[in-house]
Protein backbone atom coordinates (compact mmCIF):
# COMPACT_ATOMS: atom_id res chain seq x y z
CA UNK A 1 0.00 0.00 0.00
CA UNK A 2 1.23 3.22 -0.79
CA UNK A 3 1.35 5.94 2.22
CA UNK A 4 -1.66 8.11 0.70
CA UNK A 5 -3.67 4.85 1.02
CA UNK A 6 -2.75 4.00 4.41
CA UNK A 7 -3.30 7.71 5.41
CA UNK A 8 -7.00 7.88 3.76
CA UNK A 9 -7.64 4.42 5.93
CA UNK A 10 -6.39 5.83 8.87
CA UNK A 11 -8.04 9.21 8.53
CA UNK A 12 -11.60 6.86 8.29
CA UNK A 13 -11.07 4.86 10.86
CA UNK A 14 -10.47 8.03 13.10
CA UNK A 15 -13.40 9.65 11.41
CA UNK A 16 -16.06 6.82 12.24
CA UNK A 17 -14.26 6.30 15.90
CA UNK A 18 -14.99 10.09 16.86
CA UNK A 19 -18.32 10.04 15.92
CA UNK A 20 -19.29 6.75 17.14
CA UNK A 21 -17.48 8.31 20.77
CA UNK A 22 -19.77 11.24 19.92
CA UNK A 23 -22.64 9.13 19.52
CA UNK A 24 -21.96 7.08 23.01
CA UNK A 25 -21.55 10.81 24.80
CA UNK A 26 -24.68 12.40 23.58
CA UNK A 27 -27.02 9.42 24.31
CA UNK A 28 -25.61 9.67 28.16
CA UNK A 29 -27.05 12.77 28.53
CA UNK A 30 -29.64 12.96 31.12
CA UNK A 31 -31.48 16.03 30.11
CA UNK A 32 -33.48 14.98 27.45
CA UNK A 33 -35.19 16.74 25.05
CA UNK A 34 -38.54 15.20 25.55
CA UNK A 35 -40.86 14.39 29.06
CA UNK A 36 -43.72 11.59 29.58
CA UNK A 37 -47.04 12.63 30.06
CA UNK A 38 -49.84 10.52 32.16
CA UNK A 39 -52.96 10.87 30.19
CA UNK A 40 -56.57 9.25 30.88
CA UNK A 41 -57.57 7.86 27.34
CA UNK A 42 -60.09 5.69 27.12
CA UNK A 43 -60.15 2.07 26.17
CA UNK A 44 -59.73 1.08 22.59
CA UNK A 45 -62.49 -0.84 21.20
CA UNK A 46 -61.73 -2.51 17.86
CA UNK A 47 -64.14 -2.77 15.37
CA UNK A 48 -65.90 -5.57 15.17
CA UNK A 49 -68.87 -4.37 12.36
CA UNK A 50 -66.67 -5.77 9.48
CA UNK A 51 -64.86 -8.52 10.80
CA UNK A 52 -65.88 -11.21 7.33
CA UNK A 53 -66.21 -10.54 3.71
CA UNK A 54 -69.24 -10.65 2.54
CA UNK A 55 -70.64 -13.32 0.20
CA UNK A 56 -71.40 -11.81 -3.53
CA UNK A 57 -72.66 -15.34 -4.71
CA UNK A 58 -75.43 -14.92 -1.81
CA UNK A 59 -79.55 -14.77 -2.98
CA UNK A 60 -79.55 -11.67 -1.20
CA UNK A 61 -76.53 -10.01 -3.18
CA UNK A 62 -77.80 -11.40 -6.55
CA UNK A 63 -81.56 -9.91 -5.73
CA UNK A 64 -79.38 -6.44 -5.50
CA UNK A 65 -77.80 -7.01 -8.40
CA UNK A 66 -80.48 -7.66 -10.18
CA UNK A 67 -82.65 -4.97 -9.03
CA UNK A 68 -80.63 -1.99 -9.08
CA UNK A 69 -78.53 -3.62 -12.39
CA UNK A 70 -75.21 -3.25 -10.79
CA UNK A 71 -73.48 -5.30 -13.37
CA UNK A 72 -74.32 -2.41 -15.79
CA UNK A 73 -72.97 0.73 -13.91
CA UNK A 74 -70.06 -1.64 -12.98
CA UNK A 75 -68.92 -3.17 -16.14
CA UNK A 76 -65.44 -3.55 -16.99
CA UNK A 77 -64.25 -2.40 -13.82
CA UNK A 78 -61.55 -4.79 -12.17
CA UNK A 79 -61.48 -3.14 -8.87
Amino acid sequence: MTMKRCYIKFMKTGLLLLVGVMLVISGCNPKKPFHEVKVNNPEFIPNTIFMEYEDLTSPKFRALKEKYQLDTIFHGETD
